[in-house]
Parts: C-alpha cells; sequence; structure tokens
C-alpha cells in the first residue's frame, strides 16, 4: 500500500530495496519528486536480487522493520518506546509536511514516539515557497527584504507547470549561501561556472531555479516552484530562482494597500453622504423662500 498525506502533496512508496517518500509539486509526473530515501542497514540479514519484494511492518515492540524473506529483518527502526511494556497502541502516519511520524496510544491522546525526518530543514517545503530554512534558528525569506512573520514569503499561487514560464514574466532572484534539502538524492550537471549553470535555467522554460556548488561544479536545476531552501554558512553555495511578478509580495504589505483602499472608499462614501445632505437643504431652503415670496 501506499500512504498519502492528508493534504496530498506527499507519499511513501516501497521501493526494490529502500522507503521512498515524494512530492506532488506542479510539473512533476507519477510518483513526483523522491526527497527522502531511507535505506536498510542490512544488520541481521540482506536484501537479495529477485528474491521477491520488500515489505515493512509497524511491531508491537515499538520499530518499523523492513523485510523482505524470513522473519529476520533487514532493517529495524526503533521507536522512543522501543520495547516498553504498556505503551498501548501504535500508527504511523505521514504528515501535511511530509514527514512520517509514529505515535502510540497513552489512554487519552496519541504521543508522538518516532520521527522519520528529525530536523525540518530537511523536509521539501518546511518554510514554505521561497522560504529559507535555518537549522536550530526556524524559518525566514530567500529574499531578505521579506519578513516571515506572516508565516510565509509568497501569496500569489505558483503552481504553474509545462512552458507557461516562457509566457510569464517574473523576476529573478539570487542568493549566496544556499542549497537544497534532498540534494543527496537529486540528479545534477557539472558546470564550470555559476553563470553557465544560471544560463541552463534562465533559458529553460520548466526551470524555476538553480542551485550551484562552486567548490563541485555540481549544477542542480529544479524544475517544480521554488519551495524551501537550506541556509548553510557557505558562499560557495548560490542559488538563482524565478520570482513571477507579484508573487513576492507579502501579506503585510498587501494587507496595508487593502486597509487603505478600504479607508479612501470610506473617505468617499462620507465626503458624498455630506454633499448630498448639504445639497439637499439647499433646496429645501430655495423651495421654502419661494414659498414665502409666492
Amino acid at each position: 500500500m501506499t500512504l498519502v498525506s492528508s493534504n496530498g502533496l506527499y507519499s511513501m512508496k516501497l521501493g526494490p530495496d529502500f522507503i521512498g517518500f515524494y512530492a506532488r509539486f506542479a510539473g512533476n509526473s507519477d510518483p513526483g519528486l523522491l526527497y527522502f530515501q531511507h535505506n536498510p542497514m542490512e544488520a541481521k540479514a540482506r536484501i537479495m536480487n529477485g528474491a521477491g519484494p520488500i515489505w515493512v511492518v509497524l511491531s508491537p515492540n515499538g520499530f518499523l522493520g523492513m523485510y523482505q524473506n524470513g522473519t529476520a529483518p533487514v532493517d529495524v527502526q526503533p521507536f522512543s518506546s522501543f520495547q516498553q511494556v504498556g505503551t498501548g497502541n501504535r500508527r504511523v502516519r505521514l504528515e501535511p509536511d511530509g514527514n512520517l511520524i509514529g505515535y502510540y496510544w497513552a489512554r487519552s491522546s496519541w504521543l508522538i514516539d518516532f520521527k522519520q525526518v528529525s530536523d525540518p530543514c530537511d523536509l521539501p517545503s518546511s518554510c514554505g515557497p521561497y522560504g529559507l530554512c535555518q537549522r536550530g534558528k526556524g524559518c525566514s525569506c530567500l529574499d531578505n527584504r521579506k519578513s516571515y512573520t506572516s508565516g510565509r514569503c509568497v501569496t500569489r499561487e505558483t503552481r504553474i507547470s509545462g512552458d507557461d514560464l516562457c509566457r510569464k514574466k517574473f523576476n529573478v532572484l539570487r542568493r549566496i549561501g544556499v542549497e537544497l534539502p534532498n540534494k543527496e538524492i537529486m540528479n545534477y550537471t557539472i558546470m564550470n561556472s555559476f553563470e553557465k549553470c544560471e544560463n541552463a535555467c534562465h533559458e529553460k522554460c520548466t526551470c524555476w531555479g538553480a542551485v550551484y556548488s562552486n567548490s563541485s561544479g555540481f549544477c542542480y536545476t529544479i524544475d517544480y516552484p521554488i519551495q524551501t531552501l537550506v541556509e548553510v554558512l557557505d558562499d560557495t553555495k548560490m542559488g538563482y530562482f524565478k520570482v513571477l511578478e507579484g508573487a513576492g509580495k507579502d501579506n503585510t504589505t498587501t494587507g496595508l494597500w487593502v486597509g487603505l483602499g478600504l479607508l479612501c472608499g470610506l473617505i468617499l462614501l462620507i465626503l458624498g453622504a455630506g454633499g448630498w445632505f448639504c445639497t439637499r437643504k439647499k433646496v429645501e431652503g430655495l423651495k421654502g423662500m419661494w414659498m414665502k415670496m409666492g
């Protein structure tokens, strides 16, 4: 079976010899972008080619076991309550942030007992689109001019696909000291400069951005709307990102302009009502004078 998050963005599936976690951002094809992969430790048994599929079982003893043939697991991921007596029922769930969480029932509520991904910065979109995850510190925005106080860095939807980027107007955002959270399992091309990596993305209609490492020459192109990047203390790692015009407006600025618009509308309404009232009084006054003169 496949585990799917409640928002439909993330899924967990079994590969031939690993557990894979996939994200369905715009532009991804089935099964989606592989953002995390757990390979077995093979401490007690080994996975054999052609010996059948693997399966995963949630054990009552408090671990997630991976099996192929026989009773010995090829991998064991222990929970915090591993082999503790009386911990109650257990369950695992793929959460809306893409993390696999294990729980046990403690008489009145479900308590967290296991996290597949321990660091939120290793999740694909922990800080949202165009967010920047700072390990141990929290979230900010790729664009330093934007505030993360509203909980997000952009307000406009960016779920477009195909060659729409060739027909849309976009601005360019560059940032040093960033890398992808899943770079270990992403494909890359070796290039000898950041400019060449950037140009390769700039000329590609389906490319939303690129991340380049000057020390290794690895160029990672991003063929889906920009999600969360990870901050690193390394100026040789640089990023190039396309931002649709209007997508970078934060909620505070948008709310301010909306509020000013409503205020101006209210003032005009009051002035209009006052002018109508004064005009009516003037007309009534003239009518009264005419009647007296008549």
